[in-house]
């Protein structure tokens, strides 16, 4: 997943995974609802139950809308750096203060891989910030403000089918490559 825009730009999706239903009404529209975690880095993930609308435009090409409810959050963004002498830092951070609010729009074609913009949005109601003199900090204070930070991401999902075949053939390599490595009894204790 590329993070295109947002407050901590240091910070970027590394995987997420999606799991739930989509009831299809006729030919052409369907809606569900799933589950996502999303993994930013070690430690740091979030947890979003999302409701899906989905139009079929051809037999092959779908667009999907997916607005839904953040119910854990980045534990940790950093707001701002500002260095306001040689040897002093000033560090702006905050964590959100959940719910948030998360919406999808994505182009997919049939059920295998599709192209997804996703855009977060977090509250928060204090800020975190700390002073640091030559890499030591010498002070840190948290102040009363509240607002919110956006982040906006750009994805390439797995569809249904090809989500059941990578969880399928992870496996089933895992133990080929496993039975091939242990052929000549070096996997014996």
């Amino acid at each position: 997943m590329l993070k295109l825009g947002g407050i901590d730009e240091q910070r970027e999706q590394v995987i997420g995974a999606n799991l739930g239903f989509t009831y299809q009404f006729g030919v052409r529209y369907g809606a569900g609802l799933f589950g996502s975690v999303n993994v930013h880095e070690p430690g740091a993930e979030s947890l979003l139950i999302k409701a899906r609308g989905r139009a079929w435009i051809t037999p092959s090409l779908t667009v999907d809308v997916s607005p839904g409810i953040v119910l854990k959050g980045t534990d940790w963004v950093n707001l701002s750096r500002e260095t306001v002498a040689p040897d002093l830092v000033v560090y702006r951070s905050t964590s959100a203060a959940l719910p948030g609010f998360s919406v999808d729009a994505a182009v997919g074609w049939s059920d295998w891989v599709s192209l997804a913009l996703r855009v977060d949005v977090l509250p928060y109601d204090h800020i975190d910030q700390s002073t640091m003199r030559n890499g030591t900090v010498v002070s840190v204070e948290t102040l009363p403000e509240s607002g919110a930070f956006t982040e906006v991401f750009l994805n390439i999902r797995l569809g249904s089918y090809a989500g059941m075949a990578l969880s399928l053939a992870v496996p089933l390599v895992a133990g080929a490559v496993y039975l091939i490595a242990c052929s000549g009894g070096g996997c014996s204790s």
